[in-house]
């Protein structure tokens, strides 16, 4: 049913988009304009290149680009892409399903911003001088004044055109986005959460009986809170488990007054005064912690009914929090694709029933081994997907290479005192500096493939 749903959402962010078509696209590739595109063709091509440069060179001039960008990004990919993409949009266009291919291509490119999450005023910024660009280029020509101004015109809109369809596409996008985040915080298990929060809060006071005895025996240092697994916690999963904003925020300031106090104390005289201020901030976050098991008597209907991990459909709004926070923080973000190896011969030869069985125990046998802060989530079939935050690829390998044993050495209880074993294939990727969580996805997606085509039962990296 709420596949259903989701599948009626992306329908009426097609129909937005054929009706952006009818209001902005639809006289634009008409004979005059087309004519004039043709006639312009080569002066418009020759503006290309420098178009490009100077796009990016305005663009990367701004700090808070280089959160969705990197010089290397712009040299070895993005002036492609974006050349092809002026290239495409100034050219004439004669059949119907032309236009029909170039309007599906803006409403991607819109979804792609939204999955970035890059904010709408740099696109808007770029678009700007893209359009300053060929309208300089235009009048420094020695063309006809009214055929200047004919192209201008047509270039004019042709471009808001299509910042028009990408602007609907993505505000449409992450309308998505929110109510998925919403839905699926809604819908966790108020006993998941309460066993979560229980396992959490023993580890927050283990930390501070930790930096007790550190003070009180002058021992070394401790690790900070951040990097406990309740700092972890409240970095990574915080905010996609508690609908409450102001909660979130005031644990998460707190957590942070905790690690500013901490590591003052380690080195201060006056440690009695520290403590006890460490002391109410780790009370009040026991109460707040309490709070959220309190108020999570939600249904448990989040996660896939056979293999208990998260459906795809929530996989969104997780991954790119996850990214924005490797991009921030600059820490590791590695990414598993898992496949059961052989899973349509189980079906075929003991039953589906078998099967769903497999799925089952695999997907108990992954989750036994996450750490709190890890995302699990069934892809598709029998295609899972991990996320592992601030793990590196070397790490995440070894994770990997658990699972591969731990999988390859249990075996499957079936109806009938039937036993069966299976194996999965892994394919491993570090998170590569792409604000497109999806780039991550594919690269460990090629890599599991690599494990199937190389003998199965193994990981590739």
């Amino acid at each position: 049913m709420k596949t259903q749903k989701m599948d009626q959402q992306l329908d009426r962010l097609t129909a937005k988009s054929d009706d952006l078509v009818s209001i902005y696209l639809a006289d634009l590739y008409i004979e005059e304009n087309n004519r004039v595109l043709d006639q312009f063709q080569s002066m418009l091509f020759e503006l290309v290149p420098s178009a490009v440069a100077d796009f990016y060179d305005h663009l990367m001039l701004n700090e808070a680009v280089h959160f969705f960008l990197s010089q290397d990004q712009v040299a070895n990919r993005l002036k492609d892409t974006l050349g092809d993409w002026l290239r495409l949009t100034l050219s004439s266009k004669n059949k119907p399903e032309e236009v029909d291919t170039f309007i599906a291509y803006q409403v991607k490119i819109g979804e792609i911003h939204a999955r970035i999450d890059v904010p709408l005023s740099f696109v808007h910024f770029g678009m700007m001088i893209l359009k300053r660009h060929f309208y300089r280029g235009v009048l420094m020509t020695d063309v006809d004044i009214q055929d200047k101004l004919a192209l201008i015109e047509v270039i004019d809109k042709l471009f808001m055109a299509c910042l028009t369809v990408m602007d609907e596409s993505y505000v449409t996008k992450h309308s998505i986005n929110e109510r998925v985040t919403q839905e699926y915080i809604s819908q966790l298990s108020g006993k998941d959460i309460a066993l979560e929060v229980e396992r959490i809060k023993s580890d927050l006071l283990g930390w501070y009986n930790r930096l007790v005895r550190a003070v009180v025996f002058k021992a070394k240092p401790q690790q900070s809170i951040f990097s406990s697994e309740f700092g972890l916690w409240v970095g990574h999963k915080l905010a996609m488990m508690v609908a409450n904003k102001a909660q979130v925020a005031q644990i998460s300031k707190l957590t942070a007054s905790i690690d500013s106090l901490s590591t003052e104390l380690l080195t201060a005289s006056h440690t009695e005064v520290l403590l006890e201020q460490i002391d109410e901030r780790i009370k009040e976050l026991v109460y707040l912690l309490s709070i959220i098991v309190d108020e999570s008597v939600f249904i448990s209907q989040q996660r896939d009914s056979l293999t208990k991990l998260i459906e795809r459909r929530f996989m969104s709004p997780i991954m790119q929090r996850e990214v924005r926070m490797a991009i921030t923080t600059k820490l590791p973000l590695s990414v598993l694709m898992i496949d059961i190896d052989d899973f349509k011969q189980v079906n075929d030869v003991h039953g589906h029933a078998a099967g769903d069985k497999v799925l089952e125990v695999v997907g108990h046998l992954i989750r036994s081994k996450l750490r709190l802060v890890d995302y699990a989530f069934r892809y598709g079939g029998e295609e899972l997907m991990v996320a592992l935050p601030e793990l590196g690829i070397n790490k995440a390998v070894e994770f990997a290479q658990q699972i591969c044993n731990l999988v390859a050495n249990e075996v499957i209880e079936l109806e009938n005192q039937r036993r069966i074993k299976v194996t999965v294939s892994i394919g491993a990727a570090a998170f590569n500096g792409s604000p497109d969580y999806m780039h991550t996805v594919e690269n460990a997606d090629k890599k599991l493939y690599e494990a199937k085509r190389t003998g199965k039962n193994r990981v590739c990296f």
